[in-house]
């Protein structure tokens, strides 16, 4: 397939590369970024839209105050409850401090 002189050497190379570069595109970087250009457009045409999103504000700032309150509410509940174990600890130590004493 080759030949013995220098020249003709080289040609028959390229003419091999040639054939092995057939099937590959005439730029594998641009091939790639089109390749990419279209799995965005597919994501991007997936995502919601500006005004989809307009459109959920309301539920969205609503559930955030139900939550707001539903926290305050569980804090009051839980600062109450902690007082009580306290005020009730503190009572036993009183009884014991007593019981030491007598």
């Amino acid at each position: 397939m080759r030949a013995t002189n220098g020249s003709a050497n080289i040609d028959s190379i390229y003419e091999e590369l040639a054939e092995y570069m057939s099937g590959e595109p005439e730029n594998l970087i641009l091939e790639l970024l089109r390749g990419l250009r279209g799995e965005v457009a597919d994501v991007k045409s997936g995502m919601a839209s500006k005004s989809d999103l307009n459109f959920l504000q309301p539920d969205v700032t609503s559930g955030l105050h139900s939550l707001r309150a539903d926290i305050a509410s569980d804090l009051l509940l839980a600062e109450a409850k902690n007082e009580t174990s306290h005020k009730h600890t503190r009572e036993q130590i009183v009884g014991l401090r007593r019981a030491v004493v007598e």
